[in-house]
């Protein structure tokens, strides 16, 4: 019944939203009106674009995309042992024109790229074949001489646990997802027999696109999800365009992928879909998912923080946002057993922060906000990842139990 009443009331204020937006004189099918679109009940308007909904399972749209403007044959990328992003320190890349014959070194990236080069970089074209190569001598000496190699990040790869070499990177279909390269057979480099490994890569490759890539039609919506009917065939068929994205996520273990191209759950990601309306949605799916991102430690389970720019934690410090979709959850479920499995999990991760990410003379939390994740380009060229944590923050770590520390910046 809770959850019953909780789906109606949000519906209902949906319906009161969309439908109190119009100003006085307005047709009474138009929900919102500026200068530059206008919202109908059935259909939205910009210029001589529309996009209109059919029936609640069919939208179509006139819109037609400008021209590509192609993309640049700059490519930044990183490679990757065993599936983390542990080459080189956060900030750094290896820059390349595409095409070049360059053979780079494991560990080693050009500090300076020939701006000129980059100012004369063309576009690329379609179905680009490009070897990359990487001298992994050092990596390979220092498992013959010690057993082990300690990356530029600090992970120790251990001869008998080295898995292989990946590329990840900034053109399609190379990402920055590095904790997905395992299955990403493409993107594995391989030996040549002198301890240079290259890949060739299909660099911007032509995909398939639909009849209608503007528009969007389904036979039918996944029953597992509430229903949603409005006078408002527009904001109806929104909607089920939603359930059908979040069905398309759902992974065969019953937890949210983060997105087609991020097939892992991710704190951030699953914490706020979930905060903002899975709970209410698919209340058992999504504590799953949250508790996808619970890790035991000899102190007890703390929340897992993602990679990230710096690496992991403390730098990336946002994984608390699992305590609001959490609470979220309850709400919907009431289960006290649950309330209790993640009040000792956010206990034990704000203990650690705490300790580490709190700065008591400014009150504040060090890292940065959930959005600039990944994003180092948006800081000025002089400043690393690591600015956010001081020397002080920093020496504190050290006096830390060694479990407690993901990754150091």
């Amino acid at each position: 019944m809770k959850r019953s009443t909780a789906i109606i009331n949000s519906m209902m204020a949906l319906s009161i939203i969309t439908g109190c937006n119009n100003t006085p004189g307005q047709p009474d099918d138009v929900i919102y009106s500026s200068d530059i679109f206008t919202v109908y009940t059935d259909r939205v308007t910009q210029g001589p674009h529309t996009a209109r909904a059919i029936s609640p399972v069919e939208i179509e749209s006139n819109y037609t995309s400008p021209e590509e403007s192609g993309i640049s044959q700059l490519l930044h990328f990183r490679f990757s042992l065993n599936s983390r992003d542990n080459e080189l320190p956060q900030g750094k890349s290896h820059t390349v024109l595409i095409g070049s014959d360059t053979v780079f070194t494991f560990g080693e990236a050009i500090e300076k790229f020939d701006s000129i080069k980059e100012k004369l970089a063309g576009k690329l074209n379609k179905d680009t074949k490009w070897t990359l190569k990487v001298n992994m001598n050092p990596v390979l000496n220092s498992f013959k001489k010690q057993g082990y190699y300690v990356t530029p990040t600090n992970d120790t790869i251990y001869k008998d646990d080295f898995k292989g070499v990946w590329v990840a990177g900034s053109v399609d279909p190379l990402s920055w997802d590095f904790e997905n390269l395992y299955g990403k057979h493409d993107r594995k480099l391989k030996d040549r027999g002198d301890g240079i490994y290259e890949v060739t890569l299909n660099l911007n490759p032509t995909t398939e696109r639909p009849e209608n890539p503007t528009g969007w039609k389904v036979d039918s919506i996944d029953s597992r999800f509430p229903r949603y009917h409005s006078d408002q065939l527009l904001v109806d068929a929104l909607y089920n365009m939603a359930i059908c994205d979040i069905a398309s996520n759902l992974r065969p273990d019953s937890t949210y992928r983060a997105g087609k191209e991020w097939d892992g759950v991710w704190t951030r990601d699953v914490s706020y879909s979930v905060y903002l309306a899975l709970a209410l949605l698919d209340p058992d799916n999504s504590y799953r998912s949250l508790k996808a991102k619970l890790k035991e430690t000899p102190h007890g389970t703390v929340i897992v923080q993602d990679t990230g720019t710096g690496g992991s934690w403390p730098v990336s410090s946002d994984r608390i946002v699992w305590a609001m979709a959490a609470w979220e959850v309850y709400k919907v479920t009431g289960d006290k057993s649950m309330l209790k499995e993640a009040i000792e999990a956010i206990d034990n991760t704000l203990n650690d922060d705490m300790k580490v990410v709190w700065d008591s003379n400014f009150k504040l939390m060090h890292g940065e906000q959930s959005y600039l994740d990944w994003r180092e380009q948006t800081y000025p060229r002089w400043m690393q990842p690591r600015t956010y944590m001081n020397r002080c923050v920093l020496e504190q770590m050290s006096c830390m139990p060694r479990h407690s520390v993901y990754a150091m910046p």
